[in-house]
């Protein structure tokens, strides 16, 4: 069992410095290491820090690859086996737990929890390497289709407002104005058909009135102006 006990350590020493620096891990738990905020005191109470360990990605995509595609790994939510093995605890031995509570506890969907076995350190190390590079890979896929998705979005809705014919110059905009030129056009005939028709209404009016002063020619003017 002391034999087991310090292989174990001393895999998982070896996976946690592997982790501490990689790209992908947002936080990793490992008393033993410098970094973690309870070293000192694990340190004045424990001559290691155990074979496990604990790191978050802030992507469940990508812990749930890194899970799936290692091949020494065995996924369960054991401790203590000869066999090093990795979960994802929110979803198996901690999943009964309400999500909210897990949340208030610190226990965050996306954490990747290894206990260490026996196996030699660089394969595991390896293991977890070529598994969180297709993790990589695959998060790098997701950001490029999610920008590129973005951009074309902003392409159709950019400048959108009350003056965008203006701003973008856009066929959208090009028909408003075709549009109202249009309108504009159509109330000028009607403006023009109904002065047409009121000068025709002048004229017989004039023509009436010189009718009538015809019929007065040659009487006094105080009989024009009754």
């Amino acid at each position: 069992m002391a034999l087991r006990m310090e292989r174990s350590v001393a895999n998982a020493e070896a996976m946690a410095q592997f982790l501490s620096t990689h790209p992908l891990v947002k936080k990793l738990n490992y008393a033993s290491l410098p970094s973690h905020t309870g070293a000192a005191v694990h340190g004045s109470q424990a001559t290691s820090g155990g074979a496990v360990l604990s790191f978050e990605t802030g992507d469940l995509e990508v812990s749930r690859i890194i899970v799936e595609q290692t091949k020494l790994f065995k996924v369960t939510v054991s401790f203590g086996n000869v066999i090093s093995l990795i979960s994802l605890p929110c979803f198996m031995s901690h999943a009964s737990i309400p999500a909210e509570v897990r949340a208030a506890r610190g226990l965050p969907d996306d954490l990747v929890r290894i206990s260490a076995g026996i196996e030699d350190a660089e394969d595991l190390v390896a293991d977890l390497k070529a598994a969180m590079d297709l993790a990589w890979a695959d998060k790098q896929q997701r950001m490029q289709q999610a920008a590129a998705s973005s951009s074309n979005s902003s392409s159709s809705s950019a400048f959108d407002g009350p003056h965008s014919d203006i701003v973008n110059g856009t066929v959208a905009g090009s028909a408003d104005i075709a549009a109202g030129g249009v309108k504009a056009a159509a109330a000028a005939d009607v403006l023009l058909a109904a002065a047409h028709g009121r000068e025709q209404e002048l004229l017989q009016r004039i023509q009436q009135l010189e009718s009538q002063l015809a019929g007065y020619n040659g009487q006094p003017t105080s009989v024009l102006l009754q």
